[in-house]
């Protein structure tokens, strides 16, 4: 695929709710910002498959909630990440707690068995050591900022698929999956719907567009590099 069929779409308006809106009270999704620019150096894990800066890193969460966003978004994604460098070594740029970078060997340890990374189809043209710079510094504008449990589309709080979609977005170009309404995910799981009521009461925000880890995962511009989840 080429740089001329990649979307690229208008600027989306950030005061709408994203996915975790309907995984609020239910879960923990996370994501941090990218820290320093990569220089195009491959680098390996534990002898694995390399990975690069700009690959987009996915793994289970061992959170209580993460049943319920499984559940929701019929995936057993439930965190996502973008790979950047750092210190001179891989780290993941996430929003978990706050928008930081976790170093990757750290990353992968919290879920070993449900890592998958996955990159753009078209790396080789876009992400260039002038590709992955402009990802980094979109993410380091948000760099910081705290997790963004009411899964709000303000930058004034981030959550970790968000954060990994507007960095896509806003550096390249590139969408990374269309945000959904709520009312498309699963709400049909008695947690799930106890735990939106708990948050929003009767005023749920069904129409709101959200964007989870399992959307991002299943975008066509995107291929596996690692796969290290276990049957």
């Amino acid at each position: 695929m080429n740089r001329a069929t990649m979307r690229r779409r208008p600027r989306v308006p950030w005061g709408f709710v994203a996915l975790a809106t309907l995984l609020v009270a239910v879960s923990a999704l996370g994501c941090h910002p990218a820290s320093a620019a990569a220089d195009g150096a491959d680098a390996a894990d534990g002898g694995a498959a390399p990975l690069r800066a700009g690959d987009i890193v996915f793994q289970t969460s061992t959170s209580k909630q993460s049943a319920a966003i499984q559940h929701a978004t019929h995936s057993p994604f439930t965190h996502v990440g973008m790979i950047v460098h750092a210190d001179g070594k891989l780290a993941v740029f996430e929003a978990e707690g706050t928008v930081h970078t976790t170093p990757l060997e750290a990353w992968i340890a919290r879920a070993p068995a449900s890592f998958v990374a996955r990159r753009l189809k078209d790396a080789a043209s876009l992400l260039t050591t002038a590709g992955q710079a402009k990802l980094v510094t979109e993410g380091r504008k948000h760099m910081g900022k705290p997790y963004d449990a009411a899964f709000d589309w303000s930058d004034e709080k981030m959550y970790c698929s968000e954060l990994v979609w507007k960095s896509y977005h806003e550096a390249l170009g590139i969408d990374l999956g269309a945000p959904r309404p709520l009312r498309s995910f699963d709400l049909t799981s008695a947690g799930v719907h106890a735990a939106l009521v708990q948050r929003y009461g009767k005023s749920i925000p069904l129409d709101a567009p959200m964007i989870s880890p399992q959307q991002i995962f299943e975008s066509d511009l995107l291929e596996t590099v690692r796969d290290d989840r276990k049957n």
